[in-house]
């Protein structure tokens, strides 16, 4: 029988966890002690002279409890305002029809608030823009795209709604160095080494308080005991559900042997393996979905967002939170 070893998920040498997980990029965007950070990343996403970004950028969503780091992890989205623009930064690593309807319906929210009880002239509305940043292949033509409302001739009704949708898988494949500041910008969230951060982070892109406090905080979440552990506990899943399909595999490979004949061996060892691994992924993802949920429970997560990330129902939740 093939013996299996867990080991313990680490990060080598020089290794971080990338801005691509959520507590790392909430806790590092939605804070204000980070507002630099963020109007650095509105200057270049936008074109914008960074000296008309200072002073003017707002964090409106809300602010991090310095006394529980993952705290920021129960909203993962960050509205900002920029002289009355408001600009939704959504991060998503997961391809699914929900989280973009999820999104789609918070903005138009956030749009719809800025009509005020009494107001005559529509025109005052301020645009609202929507950045999804996906850790994933989005199917579209290019790696930055941007939708407006408009009618099937392509005609835009309204610019004052838009939804930027942020490709890192073809950002990712995009050969360095960059001319284009905006790929360079979302270089920072493609990888999982400081040398590499360091090195899209060159060639003035980000004033150097802005790249010297953002270093410093990946590096400080990175070697967090909490954030660590939640970061491996996917990692570990993994790896259990892998040790469940071969210790499955190994008992049908065995049962098979037991028949005897060479037939029946053959035939054995192709069911037992084609069972083992059916069963094993099913307990995998089961036991994968539930120690992700636990864990997120200990760190205070709400229900909805634990639900939306595992697909465990509140239901199924709730008994998680009873035990």
């Amino acid at each position: 029988m093939i013996k299996i070893k867990i080991i313990e998920k680490t990060l080598n040498k020089g290794e971080i966890i990338p801005l691509t997980f959520d507590p790392i990029f909430t806790n590092i965007f939605n804070n204000e002690e980070n507002i630099c950070i963020l109007e650095d990343f509105i200057s270049i996403y936008f074109d914008i002279p960074i000296n008309e970004v200072i002073g003017n950028l707002k964090i409106l969503s809300r602010k991090l409890n310095k006394n529980n780091k993952l705290e920021a992890s129960k909203e993962v989205d960050l509205l900002l305002s920029l002289n009355g623009i408001k600009i939704n930064i959504e991060l998503s690593n997961r391809c699914t029809i929900g989280v973009r309807e999820r999104n789609l319906v918070y903005i138009c929210g956030q749009h719809s608030k800025q009509l005020k009880v009494g107001d005559k002239n529509y025109q005052n509305i301020k645009d609202s823009i929507q950045i999804c940043i996906n850790n994933f292949n989005c199917n579209e033509r290019d790696a930055i795209e941007s939708y407006y409302l408009m009618n099937k001739r392509g005609k835009i009704y309204s610019k004052k709604l838009r939804i930027d949708l942020i490709d890192l898988e073809k950002i990712k494949n995009i050969c360095y160095p960059i001319s284009n500041k905006r790929f360079s910008l979302f270089k920072i969230f493609t990888t999982n080494k400081k040398v590499e951060l360091v090195k899209y982070l060159e060639g003035g892109i980000m004033r150097d308080e802005s790249k010297e406090k953002l270093i410093k905080n990946v590096e400080r979440y990175s070697s967090d005991e909490d954030v660590f552990t939640l970061y491996t506990e996917l990692s570990k899943s993994e790896l259990e559900k892998n040790t469940m399909i071969a210790e499955a595999r190994d008992e049908g490979i065995l049962l098979g042997e037991k028949r005897g004949e060479a037939r029946g061996e053959k035939r054995g060892e192709k069911r037992g393996k084609k069972l083992g691994e059916v069963q094993g992924k099913k307990l995998g993802i089961a036991s994968e979905k539930i120690n992700i949920a636990k864990t997120m429970i200990q760190k205070k997560f709400n229900l909805d967002s634990i639900s939306e990330i595992t697909g465990l129902s509140i239901k199924e939740l709730s008994k998680l939170s009873i035990n």
